[in-house]
């Protein structure tokens, strides 16, 4: 029975290397990641943060460099969180681990596909509100994302 889960590991690796290769690139070079280990059979980083002033209000925020500032991102089994808190964060890593496992489970290609679809119609499909974007509520019902919080709500 391990035999079997190495070779499912070692197949899932080579089915997301390509998504974990484009993800590692984009959190060298876009998001400046620093803070690297080897988890759980995953490549974990930490996105740097700068801080710049808030033209309305005046003050200086502190912001990550991750597109759309969640508290981390999956790139095959590559995941870049916002801040250490968030890295060591029990839920939040089940829930990017369930990421990894659908990428691989579905071979990545399909699941990039299907998610994407997905968003994009529920997207085009479902009203936002004044407190909640549209892109937020359609991210929230995306097939992935559902499965995600839920299977971390056990770990």
């Amino acid at each position: 029975m391990r035999a079997l889960k190495i070779i499912g590991y070692a197949l899932g690796i080579a089915i997301t290397s390509v998504h974990t290769l484009v993800g590692l690139i984009v959190m060298v070079v876009f998001y400046r990641a620093h803070t690297w280990r080897w988890s759980e059979g995953c490549i974990e980083c930490i996105g740097e943060r700068f801080e710049r002033t808030n033209e309305e209000t005046g003050k200086r925020e502190s912001f990550t460099r991750i597109w759309g500032r969640p508290g981390a991102q999956t790139w095959g089994i590559a995941i870049v969180y916002s801040n250490k808190r968030n890295r060591d964060w029990k839920r939040l890593r089940a829930h990017e681990r369930v990421h990894v496992i659908q990428s691989m489970v579905l071979l990545d290609v399909f699941y990039l596909l299907s998610y994407g679809i997905h968003f994009a119609i529920l997207f085009a499909l479902l009203p936002g509100t004044p407190k909640t974007p549209r892109w937020k509520v359609a991210y929230y019902r995306v097939w992935a994302e559902r499965q995600a919080r839920r299977l971390s709500l056990t770990a």
